[in-house]
């Protein structure tokens, strides 16, 4: 969603549903579906309150503060609900459908692009960058979803100085296949 407004989403946002009915409509058992898009991931917004707080603490009295904090540790716990939910949505996706989703960002990150790898310049993100670097690797061997994930993850988290970590929205390692 090239055109998103990222502060009225709903205006040209992709919906979850759609993206379910998208996977839903394919018949395959084994799909991967690889978003290198900003803002991708998980959506904690209490990491960047806490960051507004820490800013602002020196200007506020301790009862702000401690109010701050208050609102704060609630949004936590609805993140925990919320973010249940959206693991159990995804899970449903998952087996309903055989699908595994790997994101490029955090919720809160950019997908990181025109950075420097061993020196050169990368013609594309990060994440689409490690994603093909694994495959060339495993050229002519057998790849593993799960090993593509994991290499992904540690490898986007490397070339961008820990600016970048993709995530997948579910634990996918009982659902391990071959990636041709």
């Amino acid at each position: 969603m090239y055109d998103v407004d990222f502060n009225n989403p709903k205006a040209r946002g992709l919906k979850y549903e759609e993206l379910e009915s998208l996977l839903d409509g394919i018949p395959a058992r084994q799909k991967l579906l690889l978003l290198d898009a900003c803002n991708s991931g998980e959506n904690d917004k209490t990491e960047v309150l806490k960051q507004e707080l820490q800013q602002k603490e020196k200007s506020m009295d301790s009862s702000q503060v401690l109010a701050a904090r208050g609102v704060i540790i609630k949004l936590e716990e609805e993140n925990k609900s919320n973010f249940k939910k959206m693991n159990e949505l995804f899970v449903n996706v998952r087996n309903n459908t055989g699908s595994v989703i790997i994101s490029a960002a955090g919720g809160q990150e950019s997908a990181l692009e025109a950075i420097k790898v061993d020196g050169k310049t990368i013609e594309n993100g990060a994440f689409t960058y490690s994603i093909l670097e694994c495959l060339k690797q495993n050229e002519g061997k057998e790849l593993k979803v799960n090993t593509l994930k994991q290499y992904a993850e540690k490898r986007v988290e490397e070339i961008t100085n820990g600016k970048q970590k993709p995530t997948s929205r579910q634990e996918t390692m009982e659902v391990d296949w071959g990636v041709r």
